[in-house]
């Protein structure tokens, strides 16, 4: 017989893993602004579409019958969210929707901070006042829950003068949205990707991305290392943003001073969405011109649960 103790931590248990199987199925997902911030003349190229070179998104699901899945940018003012959807697709098990956004809807979640002169399109340089946006980002929402997977697959290939990047930086990175029921939350820590014995990389850029789902969102960057802000360089940091507003804070990795653990959260309790990682590092240091890129949206401590000792579960399985 199971002691009254026992079976509470047994069904906190079994709750909590059900819980966990389900926090990337949702019915709205929010993905926030991403940004190529290394720098360099070779950058990502995720326009070009060639098959599904380039960004692109899956969603499905394993709901019965028909699932409705909208896509919405930000409005031109960038004051909320526009009423009619970039994207209207119908899914249902077994028969998922990859959407590849093209060269103009690429740029309402992704932006290049390099100019290029052969290229006037590319004219974004890199400032403190760029990390800032209410123009970037997108919400999904569907009738039922389903499954997002963010892609970032740059081309090998030159986009040509009427779109962005060259196509020299040629591994990517993926992501799958946590939604908002097990994504969004007031308190992060962040995750960052590095190599075994890293060596130092003028391109390496690791990166903290947040978008508010509240106004008035005074999101907090708490850190012991220096990072780039809407207002210059510090390590402990206070940003303002409304409902769909993103902001970016990002370092250069130098000297084993990493930036994995970072926290970032809100001094109002105010909801928002977080992805982090780094842009250009390398898998292999020695390769002058890869540019390896990890990128996760991160759960945020209320999600993480509470550790249940393991006499209390110990042969007894849900």
């Amino acid at each position: 017989m199971l002691s009254r103790f026992s079976k509470y931590y047994l069904l906190s248990y079994c709750l909590l893993l059900f819980s966990t199987l389900k926090s990337q199925y949702d019915t709205t997902h929010y993905i926030p602004y991403l940004a190529d911030l290394t720098g360099a003349t070779k950058m990502a190229n995720l326009e070009y579409q060639s098959v599904f070179n380039g960004a692109y998104f899956m969603f499905s699901t394993f709901e019965a019958g028909s699932t409705n899945v909208k896509v919405y940018k930000r409005n031109a003012s960038g004051s909320g969210w526009d009423s009619s959807p970039i994207l209207t697709r119908n899914i249902s098990p077994g028969s998922p929707y990859t959407w590849s956004p093209g060269n103009s809807k690429v740029q309402e979640f992704f932006r290049y901070a390099k100019y290029k002169k052969k290229k006037p399109k590319v004219d974004l340089r890199y400032n403190q006042s760029w990390l800032k946006t209410g123009h970037y980002g997108l919400k999904i929402v569907a009738t039922r829950n389903i499954y997002v997977r963010t892609v970032l697959q740059p081309d090998a290939k030159d986009g040509g003068s009427t779109e962005y990047g060259n196509g020299t930086n040629t591994h990517g990175a993926a992501f799958s949205s946590k939604g908002v029921t097990r994504g969004a939350g007031v308190e992060f820590y962040s995750a960052h990707f590095y190599t075994e014995n890293k060596v130092s990389q003028s391109g390496d850029q690791d990166f903290i991305s947040v978008m508010s789902l509240e106004n008035g969102n005074n999101v907090v960057l708490n850190s012991t290392k220096s990072w780039y802000t809407l207002t210059g360089l510090a390590s402990n940091k206070t940003i303002t943003l409304n409902e769909g507003e993103s902001a970016i804070f990002k370092r250069s990795w130098s000297g084993n001073n990493n930036s994995i653990g970072t926290r970032v959260f809100s001094s109002n309790d105010k909801e928002m969405v977080v992805t982090s990682g780094s842009w250009g590092g390398k898998l292999r240091d020695a390769s002058t011109n890869a540019q390896d890129i990890g990128i996760e949206q991160l759960v945020p401590v209320k999600a993480l649960g509470k550790k249940i000792p393991n006499e209390s579960i110990k042969n007894h399985p849900c």
